[in-house]
């Protein structure tokens, strides 16, 4: 290729040079491929009458294409762009030159969708290589490199069939020029593919067995989980229930007692009061304890049924307080829709075990409440009743 007489165009020369040195197989490139894609892209672009600063841009964009596949991601990331864009800044370009440029190599990325004459020139320099005389050999070669398996093979050949059958050239001279290469090339793929089939008949079977093995192991795997996730519910859900009833047994066993003690000092107590009047003061503590005490407890026990119906987005149909004012066909549709969607059922279950624990946290609130009313109240009652006795009962 006949160098362009242009500084610029020089310089990138010496930098795309260096850069793919120093990128080595990263790109997947060499500068012999840089030199045909640029000579192409001015075949291209003369063809299509382009302006010499337009002509410039093409060039341009030409010989940094393969030093953009130089960084991780795909030449449209910020990232593979940023060295581009720093040598073309520092080159004396205009901002809008820089932009021109990036636009035409992202341009290339598959699928192509051009959107000016400049970019559909690059686009088409970038696809001559499917019309290429050994294109075949050089990619075959490429892709066993890279694999020896030959079901990877024909895997990457069904690939290619299907860039081949998508791609379409949009200028006039490559579509001249390229087409038939092109359709060549598709004909000895599918050939290839054709013989490659032939002889790997039972291959084809064991991968599509081991594609069945592998989807029965994600459903197994996926089971596994749902079970673990089902048995920490359960598990849950026992655990509170449990804590319930144990407030439960707590609440009454605070009922019975005090319910005695306070059965006892009124019976009792209440008829003496004119002979031991010192005690009057002492035993009406002992009776607020009780019933305080008989209060809490009982509050605590007291379920907690709501008399308006709770909208819909904040209903928990696994809890019975919600759903109580519901009419039974409006339940039956709630639990069906619930069942169908695994998300919604899950949900409805956090829900539920979260709204256990606040039912929970009330009924031990209301029971410490209660306890350290009796354990103080009793406290302060003995107290009083010895001052009492030991001051006035002699």
């Amino acid at each position: 290729m006949e160098m362009v007489d242009n500084k610029i165009l020089e310089r990138t020369y010496s930098y795309v040079e260096h850069q793919l040195l120093a990128a080595g197989e990263k790109t997947g490139f060499d500068l012999r491929h840089t030199k045909e894609l640029v000579a192409v892209a001015e075949e291209v672009g003369r063809s299509c009458a382009l302006q010499e600063e337009e002509m410039e841009i093409l060039l341009l964009a030409a010989w940094l294409h393969d030093v953009s596949y130089a960084k991780p991601g795909e030449p449209t990331d910020g990232a593979a762009f940023l060295p581009i864009t720093e040598y073309l800044e520092n080159s004396g370009l205009s901002h809008a030159e820089v932009q021109k440029v990036k636009q035409c190599i992202a341009a290339t990325h598959y699928p192509q969708y051009p959107q000016d004459a400049l970019e559909e020139a690059l686009c088409d320099a970038v696809s001559s290589f499917l019309a290429a005389p050994d294109y075949l050999a050089q990619e075959e070669k490429q892709a066993k490199a890279k694999s020896r398996k030959k079901r990877d093979l024909y895997e990457w050949m069904n690939n290619q069939i299907s860039l081949f059958k998508k791609h379409a050239f949009f200028t006039r001279h490559a579509i001249s020029a390229f087409s038939d290469g092109k359709e060549k090339n598709l004909k000895l793929l599918k050939k290839k593919l054709k013989e490659l089939s032939k002889d790997n008949a039972e291959l084809e079977a064991v991968w599509e067995e081991n594609k069945k093995l592998k989807k029965n192991l994600v459903k197994e795997k996926e089971q596994k989980v749902s079970k673990g996730i089902e048995t920490m519910f359960r598990t849950t859900m026992a655990s509170h229930l449990q804590l319930s009833v144990m407030a439960d047994g707590k609440a009454n066993l605070m009922i019975s007692i005090n319910a005695i003690v306070a059965s006892i000092l009124i019976s009792t107590f209440v008829r003496k009061f004119e002979e031991v009047p010192h005690l009057m003061i002492p035993s009406i503590m002992l009776t607020l304890v009780c019933l305080l005490t008989i209060i809490f407890a009982v509050l605590s026990t007291r379920p907690n049924i709501k008399k308006t119906t709770v909208p819909e987005d904040r209903r928990d149909l696994l809890f019975f307080g919600d759903f109580v004012q519901l009419s039974s066909e409006t339940y039956k549709n709630g639990i069906r829709n619930i069942m169908r969607d695994h998300d919604k059922l899950y949900n409805s279950m956090i829900d539920n075990i979260y709204l256990q624990g606040k039912v929970l946290a009330r009924k031990y609130r209301l029971l410490k409440i209660a306890y350290t009313i009796f354990m103080v109240g009793f406290a302060v009652v003995l107290a009083s009743y010895a001052v009492a006795w030991f001051l006035f009962g002699q």
